[in-house]
């Protein structure tokens, strides 16, 4: 009886221990299909609030239907912004700025961002590039490596956050395979952010005097900077990785 107990045993050890060293050789390649799929159902699950997250009219009543808890809504939401990056954060920073001022949402913006930062940026890191080419486009992901492969690594992490046109979001996961250390990615990258997300919370806030002059102007700059983003996002970013 004890023999053959100790025989069920031997082999449940063998079958754990051939299932760990599995999941050690494959666990990189399992991981991006499992987080696209967990995504695609909250995405289906909760479309009408990722069409409220373009929409800052929208998102603005939606966060404050939920009264003091609407920080805790709109951190939320800031932190899915940047891990679904292509949800775009400007629209988020607007309808913050309506709601909170420019300081409270540019507070808040900071503190979400940042929280999603550091676990993109840890999950690059623990998976390796095989795991952020299945995130990241390889023109976009070569073009950004190159300009991290820089001596003045900090440097350009701020550059790439504070210039426009250069994929913000997506940047993340390939600074996660980098050099650098969390610590100085969270530094120059929110100083980088810092004056476009200012400046998208002021336009939010300018909302509540409903200036139109200010208002229009503001829409006005923020168009400029981001047809410069959408024709020269690519070139600005080659630039970088030239000098």
């Amino acid at each position: 009886m004890f023999e053959d107990s100790d025989g069920i045993i031997e082999k449940w050890w063998r079958k754990s221990v051939n299932i760990k060293q599995w999941i050690k050789k494959y666990g990189n390649y399992m991981v991006m299909p499992i987080l696209i799929i967990i995504t695609l159902i909250l995405c289906y699950k909760y479309r009408s609030y990722i069409y409220l997250m373009n929409n800052p009219e929208e998102l603005k009543e939606f966060i404050s239907s939920f009264g003091y808890y609407g920080v805790i809504v709109f951190l939320l939401f800031q932190v899915l912004q940047v891990v679904i990056f292509f949800i775009p954060g400007e629209v988020m920073q607007v309808a913050g700025g309506w709601i909170y001022g420019t300081l409270g949402a540019s507070g808040l913006s900071i503190i979400g961002i940042n929280i999603a930062s550091i676990f993109v940026f840890l999950i690059s890191r623990k998976f390796g590039r095989p795991f952020v080419e299945k995130v990241v486009a390889k023109k976009q992901l070569d073009n950004i490596e190159k300009a991290l492969s820089s001596k003045r690594l900090n440097l350009i992490v701020f550059l790439i956050y504070f210039l426009p046109g250069i994929p913000k979001d997506s940047s993340i996961f390939v600074c996660g395979i980098s050099k650098i250390s969390l610590k100085d990615f969270l530094i120059y990258s929110t100083l980088g952010r810092i004056p476009a997300l200012v400046f998208s919370c002021y336009l939010g806030s300018s909302m509540i005097s409903q200036n139109k002059v200010i208002i229009i102007l503001l829409v006005s700059v923020v168009a400029i900077f981001g047809l410069i983003g959408l024709f020269k996002g690519e070139y600005l970013l080659k630039k970088l990785v030239k000098n």
